[in-house]
């Protein structure tokens, strides 16, 4: 029987969310032997609600039963998401070679671990291939075959599965980010693969002086000439789109969306070159105004003169 791959969960005040994310993960037969670890953050608030929120969610950690172990990483200051994220990943990766992750908002199928798990030690050679995505977006497979996954030119953080090496060379800064797009016809042929968002939050990124790391991802990707692996039928509903999340607005669309229902497990053999599809899934929810994209693009021009 092979290892099964950690699962990390990554959370801050949302009890709820976290309880729906591993009540779901324990309806899973690989459950039991997968050591789950849960990397709480630090109050960035000091109120009553912050610190009550904080120790509820380690008092539930504390009982929590159902898998291999149970490991929390507890902060003792505000990392704030995206370290809290890198540093949890980073940390795992001291100790596996293969991290499945997910934030609190996410609810899984049954088959999500299995599927995860025979992909991530299927790919696991397949140098083209970054990573292993457990959601699919309410778009309609163009050219089905008997397979049950496809590769895209995409990513979804909503349940993914990571290899360390692979992971490690991904450059969440893009320090080449202004070399690459003086050429347009290259900025188009990224717009065309992964939609107009990613270059949009790269330039969000330099003002705000913050990371998109699916964007970053995105762009090491294209970078790379690299796809991610897709379940044909969506294996994870996101309840962040419900308000609550810190970077996912209000989306009916996605909170209507109902998980694949299943009775046996994926095939997530790779047949044949029909699984690979240039078709971006993303840019039918992303797609930005001509009059919004040409502006980012003057803002970019304009701002290499000051790297």
């Amino acid at each position: 029987m092979k290892i099964m791959v950690p699962c990390l969960i990554t959370v801050y005040d949302r009890i709820d969310h976290l309880k729906n994310c591993i009540n779901s993960l324990l309806l899973n037969s690989g459950a039991k032997y997968t050591p789950l670890y849960v990397a709480v953050d630090y109050p960035y608030e000091f109120s009553n609600k912050a610190f009550q929120d904080y120790y509820d969610i380690l008092s539930y950690l504390k009982l929590l039963k159902g898998f291999e172990s149970v490991n929390v990483i507890k902060r003792n200051w505000n990392y704030g998401s995206y370290a809290n994220i890198q540093f949890a990943i980073r940390k795992l990766f001291f100790r596996y070679d293969k991290v499945i992750f997910t934030e609190d908002d996410n609810v899984f199928s049954p088959y999500f671990l299995e599927y995860m798990n025979d992909s991530l030690y299927a790919y696991s050679d397949e140098e083209n291939v970054f990573s292993v995505c457990g959601y699919y977006y309410p778009v309609k497979i163009l050219n089905p075959n008997k397979s049950d996954v496809v590769l895209r030119k995409a990513y979804s953080a909503w349940g993914v599965g990571f290899w360390r090496e692979k992971y490690k060379s991904v450059d969440f800064n893009c320090k080449d980010f202004y070399d690459l797009f003086v050429d347009p016809s290259k900025l188009l042929k990224l717009n065309r693969a992964f939609g107009d968002h990613v270059f949009i939050n790269m330039i969000k990124s330099r003002i705000y002086g913050t990371v998109y790391s699916d964007s970053a991802i995105n762009y090491h990707q294209f970078k790379h000439s690299m796809y991610s692996l897709f379940p044909k039928y969506t294996l994870v509903l996101n309840k962040g789109n419900d308000g609550s999340g810190e970077n996912c607005i209000l989306n009916h669309d996605v909170q209507l969306q109902k998980l694949d229902l299943m009775t046996d497990k994926l095939d997530v053999k790779f047949y044949s070159c029909e699984n690979i599809y240039d078709i971006n899934m993303r840019r039918l929810y992303f797609e930005k105004s001509i009059t919004k994209k040409m502006l980012y693009y003057l803002y970019y021009i304009l701002s290499r003169k000051f790297v």
